[in-house]
């Protein structure tokens, strides 16, 4: 069910004219993504852990509003409903520790946002370090679950030290 973006709780780096009404992403992903590119239409992604292709989905109104297309990618096996809901969109059912993602994106120089949330977030740490470091990211957004404590501080400190070494902020 989307909810109105309205109800974001801060203030938006781009302002959107009446393009957008709703949000799909539990934690509004998707409007930060679009805030910061600044309503990029055509872009290119790269989803790890996406589960279904419009419920609390990070790029469902990037390919439904924004013409986006990409790569979304999950252990669970949901191609069938991938296939009805998002039809030009690229489903792969796998697990994603074992990609290769150098072959993976090969074709791509620059991949506009990259969404990672795989569970326990130690395995989502593990995708960030297997991405080809010489590709260029536009936006990450990356799921630590920093608010269940234990390993997860460690991940976030440790994702974001590793991330800043590679110029993002």
């Amino acid at each position: 069910m989307p909810r109105y973006y309205n109800n974001w709780p801060g203030k938006l780096y781009y302002e959107f004219d009446n393009t957008i009404c709703e949000t799909f992403s539990q934690a509004y992903q998707d409007i930060f993504v679009l805030s910061v590119l600044k309503g990029k239409k055509y872009g290119w992604y790269l989803e790890v852990g996406c589960n279904v292709p419009d419920y609390t989905n990070n790029t469902y109104l990037l390919t439904k509003d924004f013409e986006w297309n990409g790569i979304s990618i999950d252990y669970l096996d949901l191609g069938q409903v991938w296939r009805v809901e998002r039809p030009n969109n690229f489903f792969l059912s796998t697990n994603a520790l074992t990609l290769d993602y150098r072959s993976l994106l090969s074709h791509r120089d620059v991949i506009d946002y990259v969404q990672l949330d795989i569970e326990p977030s130690n395995n989502t740490f593990e995708v960030l370090k297997r991405l080809p470091v010489d590709k260029r990211y536009g936006v990450i957004t990356f799921e630590t679950d920093y608010y269940t404590g234990g390993d997860s501080i460690r991940v976030r400190t440790e994702s974001r030290e590793y991330l800043e070494k590679l110029g993002y902020t």
